[in-house]
């Protein structure tokens, strides 16, 4: 994964920092939100021209059905798994175990579970 700082801000909000800018962050699952990205990130990361231009909010993003309905999954880990910018098998898919395995409720084994659910159905097209 890309080194990434961890701090607070002035109001006790997480910030993660990156050197990663343009095509390089948004190759990056882990910190990639898509167009969720504020209009100043989009300067500061030099994503302008990289995005549509319309902004989102995480936070607004639901999960599929697909997700949801996923063997194993939770609907709190699908929720989050949202949150992140992964709404459906085909994200899931893409992501490795150390990507997700920090979410509350799985660990390696679980977070290895439902992505290879995931790729079973969306790659192997195993339902």
């Amino acid at each position: 994964m890309e080194k990434v700082n961890v701090r607070l801000n002035e109001s006790g909000i997480k910030v993660l920092n990156t050197a990663l800018r343009g095509k390089g962050l948004l190759a990056s699952p882990a910190l990639n939100k898509g167009s969720a990205f504020r209009y100043d990130e989009r300067l500061d990361f030099g994503l302008l021209g990289l995005l549509p231009n319309t902004e989102e909010t995480l936070e607004a993003a639901e999960p599929k059905e697909e997700l949801l309905n996923l063997e194993g999954m939770d609907k709190h880990v699908a929720y989050t798994l949202a949150s992140r910018g992964i709404t459906d098998l085909e994200g899931l898919a893409e992501q490795g175990t150390d990507e997700i395995s920090d979410i509350e409720e799985l660990n390696d084994e679980k977070a290895g579970e439902l992505i290879m659910a995931a790729r079973n159905i969306v790659w192997f097209n195993e339902e």
